[in-house]
């Protein structure tokens, strides 16, 4: 996770038979688990292990956020949308936080799936609403996947690929059939899906709508119906436009055609004789009509005045958006800070599996351009609660009277997630690192022990594996599970796999790298590298010369000395620092030739491997491919991980795949902890018992009557000066 065409339309009483006794098999069940395994919290629980239930409600959480947003969007591939922008939506189902797979409902009610994973099925809650009061349909669910994969971040196209199609099977009841049998992952990763309000979405825009043209202007459509009168064909001439320039597509049509059969105006009761619509292109919306219809409906439709949509998904900007969630967006201001507000009357806050979660009154997110500022603001009690991820300002910046006297409290919370892989990416779609021996010479000349001493003050453990930190990680040699997998690939994988166990370069912490420079000057000089003076040439004769992109000033000092060990070998080093919104655009377009990436893990990697290694992946914008790796080996490895049909299994493909990543050299292996380290005022408390998967944030809450108090702000603001 972290997540053929099969058809239904069967002919012949057996295969009926057969197909009516495997949906006797596929009982609704409030919760999915990846191998059927009961799951921990049973059909009758009250509320997870890691809440409390009795949480007061009330108070204000104050976070900081990085660099800044201009989008209300987080679903689609332009701009930076606002942090937590997710919490105004909910989803199909909740993911257990003390669990390493499971999904309990929450829009819906029961789940069912098919014994061989071909299909899953949603029963929505009838209280589920809205947040304008309006119920969430199967409708809503099915508008929301096909928006997502069709204008939606290329991540859900990869994550949802082997999805086939969605079916509205009744108000409340929708169903996703899949392109192949035994995904295992992919019922669970669709009770992810965030829903979406259809309503909202295709409202239309009744600006200049007395300026807007007719169905029957022969400009922009043909209208013709078929010889038999059963249907009629809407055929959109390709250079249409209404009158802002908006361009005129079959979706479009639809959304006016519905809108208006919806109306009260006596002038469209025709329409309700439509009784379907497909669309086998853009530019052609086909009407199915009843009998005899047809004559009345022409002179109608060509009377219908064509509306633009109000919004365009596909299109990023600050319009508050309808959810369903706990919360809703009460104030904006662009870039700078962002406020939510909780739902008081949220159709889910007494369900089991929202209990204890969701405490504050209001969440609020100022933006701050360097972390630095953020701490010291953090200090001086502008707002609560900060993730620490510098060890060096977690020695040796908390030195405060706050800290000493309980009022900011520093604490270390068990992470038992695999830490995942963070390290330099290498952009291999670049030529300069085609070659797996000049990644391998270039990660040399790292001296992670030197930095972990000087700069990290020894806090950090150097990682060694794409799923470090847990069981999923390999070591030593290729076990016997493993060989079955990797011999059938032997011919284009690196042999070290079947030879060698991988390790990461240690140096003695000394920060003088002799022995590791020889050995990366070997290596590039097999790859055609030579030194002529005091620069390095590459195969072409061309000096080395690239960039490490960034958007964290925090960094810097970790890319000094890296910087300072490749010049002794004539290699230029230069080092990027742009803002957020650039360095996004940046990636997006991979135009980078090194940055500082992560590929998170969970104990159940699944189909978002796919985003990160696939070739299906490399060419997509905003895909998580950074790297750009089109290798067959590794596709083969995803996808019998994706279809991994046991534990064991899934653990063997997945160390499989991590050996030959690791062995390709794709990045410089960075450092990982085991704790995540927080820091926040003594107003705030959590729960006893922590969630093992996730920092639970979301279940803490604000002492009564504790708010934040001016006199606080000012004596921690005076002890920084």
């Amino acid at each position: 996770m972290t997540p053929p065409l099969r058809s239904f339309l069967l002919h012949g009483s057996t295969i009926a038979l057969l197909v009516l006794a495997g949906l006797a098999q596929a009982a609704g069940k409030h919760a999915l688990t990846l191998y059927d395994e009961p799951p921990k919290y049973p059909a009758s629980y009250q509320h997870f292990d890691y809440v409390n239930p009795a949480a007061p409600k009330g108070g204000t959480l104050r976070q900081a956020g990085f660099g800044g947003f201009d989008s209300l969007n987080p679903f689609i591939n332009k701009g930076v949308a606002a942090d937590d922008i997710g919490l105004i939506y909910d989803t199909l189902t909740r993911h257990s936080l003390d669990e390493p797979f499971t999904e309990y409902a929450l829009l819906a009610e029961k789940i069912e799936k098919a014994p061989d994973n071909s299909w899953v099925r949603f029963y929505l809650r009838p209280e589920a609403r809205f947040n304008d009061g309006r119920a969430v349909t199967a409708e809503d669910v099915k508008f929301t996947f096909e928006t997502l994969m069709t204008h939606g971040a290329p991540t859900y196209r990869a994550y949802y690929a082997d999805v086939e199609r969605a079916e509205v099977e009744g108000p409340r009841q929708v169903r996703f059939i899949f392109k192949h049998a035994g995904n295992r992952e992919l019922p669970l990763i669709l009770g992810q899906l965030p829903v979406l309000p259809k309503h909202w979405w295709s409202e239309l825009d009744e600006r200049d709508a007395a300026q807007q043209p007719l169905l029957g202007d022969e400009n922009i459509v043909d209208i013709v119906a078929a010889p038999d009168k059963a249907s009629i064909s809407l055929r959109i001439h390709e250079d249409a436009r209404l009158v802002r320039d908006e361009k005129l597509d079959a979706e479009l049509l639809r959304l006016n055609l519905q809108a208006a059969a919806d109306s009260p105006s006596e002038a469209f009761k025709p329409l309700a004789s439509i009784t379907g619509y497909s669309a086998p292109d853009q530019h052609t919306l086909r009407l199915e009509v009843k009998k005899g219809s047809a004559e009345t409906l022409l002179p109608v439709l060509k009377q219908l005045q064509v509306l633009p949509s109000k919004r365009d998904f596909s299109k990023s900007n600050l319009e508050i958006p309808l959810g369903s969630g706990p919360y809703k967006v009460a104030e904006v201001k662009a870039g700078r800070s962002i406020r939510y507000e909780r739902v008081k009357d949220w159709w889910g806050e007494d369900l089991p599996v929202n209990r204890g979660f969701y405490n504050f009154d209001t969440m609020r997110l100022d933006y701050y351009r360097d972390n630095t500022v953020a701490l010291e603001a953090l200090k001086a009690g502008q707002f609560d609660y900060w993730l620490e991820s510098s060890a060096k300002n977690w020695a040796t910046a908390y030195d405060t009277p706050a800290v000493a006297n309980g009022q900011l409290i520093k604490e270390e919370i068990d992470n038992h997630n695999p830490t995942g892989m963070q390290g330099f990416i290498f952009n291999s779609r670049r030529p300069l690192f085609q070659d797996k021996r000049v990644r391998e010479a270039l990660g040399l000349l790292f001296d992670f022990e030197w930095t972990n001493r000087q700069l990290f003050n020894g806090a950090y453990t150097r990682t060694r594996s794409y799923f470090d930190n847990s069981e999923l990680a390999s070591s030593g040699l290729p076990g016997t599970d493993e060989l079955k997998l990797l011999e059938p690939l032997r011919s284009m994988i690196p042999a070290q796999v079947f030879s060698d166990e991988f390790r990461v370069p240690v140096t003695d912490g000394s920060g003088i790298i002799r022995e590791q420079q020889r050995r990366a000057y070997q290596l590039l000089q097999e790859a055609g590298w030579r030194i002529e003076g005091d620069q390095m040439l590459d195969a072409e004769g061309a000096p080395v010369s690239f960039e490490f992109l960034l958007a964290q000033t925090e960094f810097e000092r970790v890319l000094l000395p890296l910087k300072r060990n490749m010049a002794d070998l004539g290699i230029d080093l230069v080092i990027r620092r742009v803002d957020v919104s650039q360095y996004i655009n940046r990636l997006r377009s991979r135009d980078f030739d090194l940055i500082v990436g992560g590929f998170g893990q969970s104990n159940s990697p699944g189909n978002e491997q796919r985003e990160y290694w696939h070739s299906s992946s490399a060419d997509n914008p905003g895909s998580r491919n950074f790297i750009g790796l089109k290798d067959p080996a590794i596709d083969q490895l995803v996808e019998g991980l994706i279809n991994a049909d046991s534990r064991q299994s899934l653990v063997a493909h997945t160390r499989a795949l991590d050996r030959v990543l690791l062995w390709g050299h794709y990045v410089i292996p960075n450092w990982h902890i085991k704790t995540w380290r927080v820091a926040y005022w003594n107003r705030f408390e959590h729960p006893k018992v922590t969630p093992k998967y996730d920092i639970g944030l979301n279940t803490w809450w604000a002492r009564p009557q504790q708010e934040p108090a001016a006199t606080d702000n000012a004596t921690a603001a005076s002890t920084e000066q």
